[in-house]
């Protein structure tokens, strides 16, 4: 098993397994707190090689890296991953919208991943920036 991708976008779109990505970022900057962000989705990408398919629970959370008890996301995502035809590697795309999730404060956020025995984790810097209109990515 391995977590291939984790990363937040501005939008992704899942197409007969095919995971669409637009606008990668790891900043996020805002003229004022909390913030909305209009753009703000996460994908996530996993491999299981054939012996490893079955029923997993896996677990998304995002949180505030000084406060962890200050969350934005926590999840639960019961995943049933069945035995490709090939017999090669199965795969289990997920993805979602973060819009409407109001971001409390700067600072850094992470973003954290687990499944089985593995688990990823991506920051999010969040800046605050008085010269921004309303809330913005930052392309990495």
């Amino acid at each position: 098993m391995n977590i291939d991708i984790i990363t937040f976008c501005e939008s992704v779109h899942n197409y007969d397994g095919k995971l669409v990505i637009v606008g990668t970022f790891n900043n996020l900057n805002a003229d004022k707190f909390p913030t909305i962000p209009r753009d703000f989705s996460f994908a996530l990408s996993i491999s299981f090689d054939p012996s490893e398919c079955g029923q997993y629970n896996g677990f998304l959370k995002i949180y505030k890296k000084d406060k962890p008890e200050m969350e934005l996301v926590n999840l639960d995502m019961p995943l049933d991953i069945r035995r490709s035809d090939s017999g090669r590697k199965s795969f289990a795309n997920l993805s979602g919208s973060l819009v409407g999730i109001a971001i409390p404060e700067p600072g850094t956020y992470v973003a954290s991943f687990e499944i089985g025995t593995f688990k990823r984790e991506i920051d999010l810097y969040v800046n605050e920036n008085p010269s921004v209109a309303s809330s913005e990515v930052t392309p990495v």
